[in-house]
């Protein structure tokens, strides 16, 4: 069986320090019936190395000095030449590389564009402004990818990873289900009509989007972890964050559920053409 270096009485064993650690214990989940996956573990920690998307281009490196080469289809890498051997270097998120200053810098700065080609077919690429949108080369094309909801997308592994594991580093983030809508600029008036957590502490909260105040959700990193109702004869009491017997709670409708029939009309349609569900 495969054991540790420190448990192995195989004489050729290497004890580096830089041999990584056990694992951790396995992290806590959320409860099945949530909103996000049960095998989502909230954790800054990963417990797998994900594998990686990146395609890596074949790049030609001089031997006699360091020097910088651009990616040949990625505007957002570039290749570091030590001694003859490339090495890729991501830009942040929202800079492309600049082969005229030999830096990461501003989009309006750059003369580039992403490509897609035969030879990097299923190459992934960098959406600047969003953090859980991406581009894939399809069929030589460049067609705009969307991560399932609640992942956001990893830079360097090309990966849709748990948030919590992603830097988003001035993309915008994804805190809410109409967030991961394939066109989010035709679909962004619809966040106004799905439960949010933006500017919340995590905890309970009422659910303004549904009628009769018996609908909460629970709030975690400013998302919108499950949805509940209370129980019948019982309304969602903000002050105490919790269910309490309905005479003891005024209700009033919540104006943003007055909106007229042909815009919800326009609402399921839209939802449905992008195959995203807002509610569970």
């Amino acid at each position: 069986m495969c054991v540790w270096p420190v448990q192995s009485d195989c004489p050729g064993k290497n004890l580096d320090s830089n041999f990584p650690d056990p694992p951790l214990q396995v992290t806590p989940w959320l409860p099945r019936g949530s909103t996000y996956p049960t095998y989502y573990g909230l954790t800054d920690k990963s417990r797998v190395t994900p594998l990686s998307h990146l395609f890596r281009a074949q790049v030609e490196c001089p031997s006699t000095q360091p020097t910088r080469v651009p990616d040949p289809y990625d505007c957002s890498l570039y290749h570091e030449c030590l001694q003859g051997t490339p090495m890729v270097t991501f830009c942040p998120a929202q800079l492309l590389y600049n082969r005229e200053t030999e830096r990461c810098d501003y989009p309006q700065q750059v003369q580039c564009r992403n490509r897609c080609t035969p030879n990097n077919e299923g190459a992934r690429f960098v959406d600047l402004t969003s953090c859980c949108h991406f581009y894939e080369c399809i069929s030589g094309k460049l067609i705009p990818q969307t991560c399932t909801h609640p992942n956001s997308f990893d830079i360097q592994t090309r990966t849709c990873l748990p948030y919590k594991r992603v830097k988003c580093d001035g993309r915008r983030e994804c805190l809410s289900k109409c967030h991961y809508l394939s066109n989010y600029d035709v679909g962004k008036s619809l966040c106004d009509f799905v439960p949010s957590c933006t500017g919340h502490s995590d905890g309970y909260y009422l659910d303004r989007t549904k009628p009769n105040c018996q609908s909460y959700v629970h709030c975690l990193d400013n998302r919108v972890v499950n949805h509940s109702r209370c129980g019948h004869g019982y309304r969602f009491n903000r002050n105490i964050g919790r269910c309490a017997p309905a005479d003891q709670v005024p209700c009033r409708a919540p104006s943003c559920l007055l909106m007229s029939s042909s815009y919800s009309i326009f609402v399921f349609i839209l939802l449905v053409a992008s195959k995203t569900v807002l509610c569970e």
